[in-house]
């Protein structure tokens, strides 16, 4: 039977307290490789953010085989969105061989066959067939006299009310058809079923595991539903005919109170390629976890930092966060090349004054020309250096280092102000020193006066 707690809309205070509530998530998988540490929580979200996205594909597959060999009464489907044939019977030609499982025989490979010239065949005799006799066809089929309704539903002709040539006609079209009847498309259609059935057999090495292949970019929800409904073993009781003896049902473990199926998808930008089919995709996802009371873990590659559980952030993943029971992150094998990271102990002592909190990366960038020694400092840092009057506080560096007088020309490229670089380019000629050089108040406010020739 399946969880189901968001199913009725019009309530009111008394239904609201009759409805059970959502069963309380607890971690009953913990995956452990080196200082990489997993908990999976039943019945919500886990969000698991890593940027290696071929080691995600991996973990992956290892977490979702682990969880079927230990939970045979829960169905267990690994969405692939990303990996290719080569990389996962890589992942899983591990696992099977840790459990001591025999790997499955491979297809055997294709035999070339011998190409063997034909012997010439003389050509047949060209048979010319009779003509159809011509007929006026819109009558036949425009006059409602010449036709009767069947038991069945259809329509048939009358082939007594026919003419000589109209039944001939009526006759070769007839065989030249390909019109199938409807007993014919069943019979057709039961054959497809059959082989659809053969072909979603549940694994001999393990009942309870499922392969779920999405191509780049093609997510479809309703299809993982279908699947989930198709081969999953926990609503197979829900179709059969009550009135015949039917074996008692696969026994379910309820775990934390809650009973679903484990999905493990291996990358959650590699389902959809925008972010409008991304932010459907989640709520898509959410709906059909609150109806299936499904258990999801869900890898990323996208390394956000302002992402939480409980706690919803900006974008999809801001709303898979808001509805997850836990956001793990894995190592970071880039870390150290970002600098406008800090860790979370600093993050959370770390006061608001400029200089000291968080950088973010537009402030990393150069917005001028700076000396050596200044390399890699901010503007904040180098208002902090200056104090507020000094007139070096208008320019990247220091422009009379090297000089004592400099022209317009030259103080245009080293202002860091929007007044005094249209100041100096209608003063290019003109010579200032560190006395005389104006401030961007005085220019505002039209109170320099002290130009030099």
């Amino acid at each position: 039977m399946y969880y189901s707690t968001r199913n009725r809309r019009q309530l009111t205070l008394e239904s609201l307290f009759q409805m059970p509530s959502e069963p309380e998530s607890k971690p009953f998988y913990t995956f452990e490789d080196g200082d990489d540490k997993i908990e999976v929580l039943n019945d919500t979200f886990t969000l698991v953010l890593s940027r290696d996205i071929r080691k995600n594909a991996r973990i992956a597959a290892q977490m979702s085989f682990a969880i079927a060999r230990e939970n045979p009464d829960l169905d267990v489907w690994y969405v692939n969105t990303y990996a290719g044939v080569a990389l996962l019977k890589e992942a899983f030609a591990k696992e099977l061989e840790k459990s001591g499982m025999a790997l499955p025989e491979p297809a055997p490979e294709p035999v070339e066959e011998r190409i063997v010239e034909p012997e010439p065949i003389a050509e047949p005799e060209i048979v010319s067939r009779p003509k159809l006799p011509s007929i006026n066809v819109n009558r036949l089929y425009s006059t409602p006299s010449l036709w009767r309704h069947t038991e069945d539903g259809n329509f048939e002709i009358r082939e007594e009310l026919l003419s000589e040539d109209e039944r001939e006609w009526w006759h070769r079209r007839k065989e030249k058809s390909d019109w199938v009847s409807p007993a014919d498309r069943h019979a057709k259609e039961e054959e497809e079923s059959k082989e659809t059935e053969e072909e979603n057999q549940p694994s001999m090495l393990l009942p309870n595991f499922f392969i779920h292949d999405v191509p780049l970019g093609t997510w479809n929800t309703a299809v993982l539903a279908e699947d989930i409904e198709n081969r999953g073993r926990q609503r197979k009781d829900s179709a059969t005919d009550l009135t015949t003896p039917q074996p008692p049902p696969i026994p379910l473990r309820s775990i934390g109170g809650g009973v679903g199926s484990v999905v493990v998808m291996n990358s959650f930008e590699f389902a959809s390629m925008n972010r409008g089919q991304r932010e459907r995709c989640v709520m898509q996802l959410a709906e059909l976890r609150d109806k299936l009371g499904l258990t999801f873990v869900i890898f990323s590659h996208e390394m956000k930092r302002d992402l939480s559980a409980r706690i919803p952030g900006r974008g999809p993943l801001g709303v898979v966060a808001a509805k997850a029971g836990s956001v793990q992150r894995l190592n970071d094998l880039f870390e150290h090349l970002i600098r406008s990271r800090t860790s979370e102990r600093e993050r959370e002592n770390g006061s608001n004054q400029s200089g000291s909190g968080i950088i973010h990366e537009a402030q990393m960038r150069s917005h001028g020309i700076r000396d050596s020694g200044k390399r890699g400092r901010t503007d904040a840092e180098e208002e902090c250096e200056y104090p507020e009057g000094d007139v070096l506080y208008e320019y990247s560096r220091d422009p009379w280092s090297t000089k004592e007088a400099c022209t317009g020309d030259e103080l245009f490229e080293l202002t860091k102000r929007r007044q005094l670089k249209f100041f100096y380019n209608n003063h290019r000629y003109q010579f200032f020193t560190r006395a005389s050089a104006p401030k961007e108040s005085e220019v505002s406010m039209g109170t320099y006066n002290n130009i030099m020739d």
